[in-house]
């Protein structure tokens, strides 16, 4: 039985490495050079949201080191937490974003390839029976999902079921109201934007290039 698992592992590790050979010596050239003049890149979906959230970050970093660089103290993690709200609500969100990409704008990226080949399908059943599970667990307990270590392994259990965790418990929304005792909402504007007083001078920067 070791053997065979040996055998079938050192199949997957040769798959792994011709796929990434192909990938450095086929896949990203040709993208390279399809892809070399000035184009227009389109984000909807997950992507659109991973840039969303890339800028919100940026932004968030900002806000802080300016906050920290004039002189008033490092923010809490509740004061972190509505910063982020705040920043997050300033960012408009479409169902895409139209970003232009100049000419050789790939050229010299560095490209970090990671594959993953486990050899084993998931069942949608176990899937749905995970998410059951879990789902009872947090009906029978509402604390779990805010204690750290009772969250720690709600994740594990969704992970070892083949399930994202991170699409169940993303959708979690907190509000800026009460989060921070004495501290006032952040206004907005009639466009939605978030005043420039909460905010100070952040403006975001160019996202990081993501492939």
């Amino acid at each position: 039985m070791t053997q065979t698992l040996s055998y079938f592992e050192q199949i997957q590790e040769n798959v792994a490495m011709a796929i990434k050979e192909m990938l450095y010596d086929v896949i990203i050239p040709q993208f390279e050079k399809e892809n070399n003049i000035e184009h227009t890149l389109r984000l909807v979906g997950k992507d659109l949201d991973k840039f969303i959230e890339m800028v919100k970050n940026r932004m968030v970093m900002e806000e802080i080191i300016r906050l920290v660089t004039s002189g008033k103290p490092f923010p809490t993690n509740d004061e972190k937490d509505v910063m982020e709200i705040a920043i997050g609500e300033s960012i408009k969100q479409e169902k895409e974003k139209l970003i232009k990409i100049p000419k050789g704008f790939y050229k010299n990226v560095k490209y970090d390839v990671d594959i993953d080949i486990t050899g084993e399908s998931i069942d949608t059943r176990v899937r749905q029976a995970t998410i059951f599970a879990v789902l009872q667990a947090i009906t029978a307990d509402p604390t779990a999902t805010q204690d750290p270590i009772k969250k720690r392994i709600l994740y594990l259990t969704l992970e070892n079921g083949g399930v994202n965790p991170n699409e169940i418990f993303d959708v979690e929304k907190k509000t800026i109201d009460g989060m921070v005792p004495g501290l006032s909402p952040i206004s907005k504007g009639s466009g939605g934007g978030v005043s420039a007083a909460a905010l100070g001078q952040a403006v975001p920067g160019s996202a990081p290039a993501t492939v």
